[in-house]
């Protein structure tokens, strides 16, 4: 080993001396320099090296690089610079070369040393690094997606082509080659329409051979031991676009396409995948992207029509018809969100106002819900703006356009079905609501973060119109019987945010009337707009309470409100001194324990009773002692928790009841 190590020094030696005659490294520095790169190499060849030793040794020589440059950069030495930074380049490549070798197995390593070569700019080295990886972890689809991106980048769209195709040969079931497969053949689609567009070439125009098929590959790869064990049985591919193949074809997407058919034949029923091939769809332009759009959100349209078996993998019944409920609603959501947005778009497009393009969208999603409203309940939305009146003369117009809309033809949306007395229609209902209501949500929230000033009083606008009737669907949802989490949550907090709006409004006007008069009664009406919010705020955290007993996120939202409720009560109207306000809040936490006592996370309610209890005024609620314990009993009844929680709740409650003349606090009990 000694002898490896010094013969490897003595390979250095030139170098060095170089680094010293051009005054880049002193004497001192280069010993010190040899001193530490001997100790790394004797690590290195140890019979026990560890991946660490490698990563501590390359991270060094990195830092030596950067050091080097600015040397060079500071005192300008010219000669003899390349053979120093190219020789310093290649150690480090070295050390990678040594520790892949030891750490196979170790994709990190082989990713980390891809990345060195690419910003390094080792073209040569990086093909030969693809090469040995893809070669050793043919199974592994990230490395496939890298080589391949690596090839488009230079050019080579064959070769990346190629490559992706191998990889999808071996790794048929991985949703990430399918995306990325999807995104080259977009992306080129994309080129050749741009490029023909600069040239000015006509539709009736060839396309160049170069054009289509690109440079040479750069990365080789042997046929690999994998691809000749039946691999590839059973995968259909899209073939390479020839120079004779239909122009008209390739430039609307026809590649792009059938890669998404193909992928649906292979994948089954995975919606995530086709959702993220939608997202990429706009890569492809204006003359593809309709298209590409189309005939993705008819794949979406036949896994929602078709649920997909129960892996094998799940072991009860139950959990398996949840499988299929939670990928049919994922399927059906996702379409709806998406033609609603597309929808808006192409309003927006056209020039629309602000109402109508919000109705384009809100007619799509009033298609998709249309199944789950009961028949005693209300409209689901009103075809007009929330935010204006019907009697207007824009507004009658709006209302007679959209009521004569029903004899246009109704967009592609799946048969579902309108019973909803099974399990699976309530659940498809429940996540149909809570999509509609969140894509109003998104709209707000994009409309406000984006935009330029010339169009920021637009966005506005926007946002404000997307505001109303996300607060008016979810009113909706709340009246057709649907109650989630997030439905009762954003219900809450959309109520709270309206009474804050309309009483800073008000407090603004009886500002401007100097507190008189007109002012006063602006004032007050603020107050009262604050407690009527926080009022209605507190019914539907009560409705939802009751809908979803075990929610322990509903009950702390629901204990919050009438914990301000009552404390509001008491102190600010006199109605009541401050025992009665923390018996009755004693009161109310006791009830919501009773229904979510058992949940997971309920410990905090849990935790916050008892301190209710410790911490309050002397005989408020009873002898102090006697009630926490009664407390602490309960809650072990019904979910026994670990030890450490009763000990932090046990400690709180000794603490806090030591008498003031104690003169430390009484430790609790030890047990055995």
């Amino acid at each position: 080993m000694a002898d490896a190590v010094q013969m490897l020094m003595e390979e250095m030696v030139p170098e060095l001396q170089g680094f010293v005659e051009h005054g880049v490294l002193s004497k001192a520095e280069v010993r010190a320099l040899v001193k530490k790169r001997t100790d790394f190499e004797y690590r290195l060849r140890r019979r026990a090296a560890e991946r660490r030793d490698f990563e501590r040794y390359i991270e060094y020589e990195r830092t030596f690089e950067q050091l080097l440059k600015a040397r060079r950069a500071r005192l300008g030495a010219e000669k003899g610079k390349a053979a120093a930074k190219f020789s310093c380049v290649k150690h480090i490549h070295f050390i990678f070369d040594r520790a892949v070798k030891k750490f196979r197995g170790d994709i990190a390593l082989w990713l980390e040393w891809i990345d060195y070569a690419k910003s390094e700019q080792s073209s040569k080295v990086l093909s030969k690094i693809f090469a040995r990886a893809l070669q050793l972890h043919p199974r592994n689809a990230q490395l496939w997606v890298h080589a391949a991106a690596y090839e488009w980048e230079t050019g080579n769209v064959t070769a990346s082509r190629t490559l992706l195709q191998r990889g999808i040969r071996l790794n048929n079931k991985s949703a990430d080659l399918w995306r990325e497969y999807f995104r080259m053949e977009v992306l080129f689609t994309a080129r050749l329409a741009e490029r023909r567009r600069v040239l000015g070439l006509g539709k009736g125009a060839k396309a160049p051979a170069a054009e289509v098929a690109g440079g040479g590959a750069a990365i080789s790869i042997g046929e690999l031991d994998e691809e000749g064990k039946g691999a590839s049985d059973g995968v259909a591919l899209p073939d390479t676009p020839s120079a004779d193949a239909g122009l008209e074809e390739l430039l609307a997407g026809s590649i792009p396409r059938a890669v998404v058919r193909y992928a649906r034949e292979t994948m089954g029923s995975n919606p995530e995948l086709f959702f993220a091939m939608y997202d990429l769809c706009y890569l492809g332009g204006d003359s593809a992207r309709r298209q590409l759009e189309d005939e993705i959100l008819a794949v979406i349209d036949d896994i929602a029509a078709s649920p997909p078996p129960p892996a094998s993998s799940v072991a009860s019944s139950e959990s398996a018809a949840a499988a299929v409920e939670n990928a049919t609603a994922a399927a059906v959501t996702g379409c709806a969100t998406r033609r609603a947005a597309r929808a808006m778009a192409e309003s927006a497009a056209a020039g629309s106002e602000r109402a109508e393009v919000c109705d384009a969208a809100q007619d799509v999603l009033d298609k998709y819900l249309s199944p789950y409203r009961s028949a005693a309940g209300a409209p689901l939305s009103p075809k007009t703006s929330p935010r204006k009146s019907a009697k207007g003369s824009k507004g009658q117009k709006l209302a007679d356009r959209s009521a004569s809309a029903g004899d246009a033809p109704a967009a592609s949306v799946p048969d579902i079905p309108a019973d909803g007395s099974t399990k699976a229609d309530k659940v498809l209902a429940a996540a149909m609501w809570q999509a509609a209501c969140g894509f109003w949500a998104e709209v707000e929230k994009q409309a406000k973060g984006k935009g330029s000033a010339a169009s920021a009083e637009r966005n506005h606008e926007l946002a404000k119109e997307a505001g109303a009737r996300a607060s008016q669907m979810l009113a909706a949802a709340r009246q057709q019987g649907v109650w989630t989490e997030e439905i009762a949550l954003e219900s809450i907090k959309r109520t709270l945010k309206a009474g804050r709006a309309g009483t800073a409004g008000d407090a603004a006007s009886a500002k401007a009337g100097g507190g008189k008069g007109k002012g006063k009664r602006l004032a007050n009406s603020a107050q009262g707009s604050e407690k009527d919010a926080g009022a209605e705020a507190l019914d539907i955290a009560k409705q939802a309470l009751e809908h979803l007993s075990g929610n322990v996120n509903v009950a702390a939202e629901y204990l919050r409100l009438a914990s301000t409720a009552i404390m509001v009560r008491a102190c600010g109207e006199g109605e009541g001194d401050e025992e009665e306000a923390l018996t009755s809040l004693a009161a109310t936490v006791d009830q919501v324990l009773k229904t979510c006592g058992k949940a997971p996370g309920a410990h905090k309610l849990w935790t916050d009773r008892v301190q209710l209890q410790v911490h309050h005024p002397r005989h408020a609620l009873g002898p102090r002692v006697s009630c926490v314990c009664d407390v602490l009993c309960r809650r072990q009844t019904l979910s026994p928790v670990p030890y450490s929680m009763t000990y932090s709740m046990t400690y709180s409650m000794t603490y806090s009841m030591t008498p003031i003349h104690s003169p430390c606090p009484t430790k609790p009990y030890s047990p055995h």
